[in-house]
């Protein structure tokens, strides 16, 4: 999980930057962002468009090819991450498990009262 979200916020922060960077208007730059996997499959031929798109793939293809690499770079880094942190839980509750406290206590109630007996009653 811990891969996945950092993947995620490398994508979106090299995209971001990509957009800006690249392009003048925010809007041109979601649409030729998002039109450019639909050119890459037409120009393999695995769809077919009655419409030519208008984006020339050499220009991008080097920018998203370093944003998919750096996501994967990212999911990577967090994997290792988080199984180290896995494995050092792990050894911390095998550590507590061989050795346990010394002394238990029980927790007293929230609305614990204590109270002094009286020996005489009240008149």
């Amino acid at each position: 999980m811990l891969g996945f979200g950092m993947a995620i916020l490398a994508h979106a922060f090299a995209s971001m930057r990509f957009m800006l960077t690249k392009f003048d208007e925010m809007e041109t730059a979601m649409i030729q962002y998002i039109r450019f996997p639909l050119l890459v499959l037409q120009e393999f031929g695995l769809i077919n468009s009655g419409r030519e798109l208008t984006i020339q793939s050499e220009e991008f293809s080097d920018e998203m090819l370093l944003i998919v690499v750096i996501s994967g770079m990212f999911f990577l880094i967090g994997y290792l991450l988080g199984s180290l942190i896995i494995d050092l839980r792990f050894k911390l509750f095998s550590k507590y498990d061989q050795h346990p406290p010394k002394k238990i206590s029980k927790v007293k109630d929230m609305f614990y009262l204590k109270t002094k007996r009286r020996d005489k009653p009240l008149t």
